[in-house]
């Protein structure tokens, strides 16, 4: 019993010990969530769904400098535009069929331009 008494005093900080990988890991993940979550391409319009698509994909073509993926399938798109990579797609709010989210999200490098963002999906949004 003796040789378990210095093992018991251990316990507390071995249970911690394992506690800080764990609230490292926690904080990252939130720090990356708040990183990448304004981006600042996130526009509800007012418009039905199909015309919405067939606008981003107009806009993304003409403002394309590099390649561009259209995967019609999800309504999403990938491409390179002003030297940033783009991620477009068309989000269907569920309780109204005539209003959708165009979310436009641009990343250069590791570093996220919201404002390149902000300006596609206005473009986008002025050709409804």
């Amino acid at each position: 019993m003796k040789k378990l008494a210095p093992l018991a005093l251990l316990l507390p900080f071995l249970v911690s010990c394992a506690a800080v990988p764990i609230a490292a890991a926690a904080a990252v993940g939130v720090w990356s969530y708040d990183q990448y979550n304004d981006e600042g391409g996130s526009l509800p319009v007012e418009a039905p769904q199909p015309r919405v698509w067939a606008a981003m994909k107009q806009v993304s073509n003409e403002l394309a400098t590099g390649a561009i993926e259209i995967n019609e399938g999800s309504e999403r798109i990938v491409g390179q535009i002003s030297d940033c990579t783009v991620y477009m797609s068309v989000l269907p709010y569920l309780t109204t069929e005539n209003v959708v989210e165009i979310k436009v999200r641009a990343v250069q490098g590791q570093r996220k331009r919201g404002d390149v963002a902000k300006a596609i999906a206005e473009d986008i949004a002025a050709r409804l």
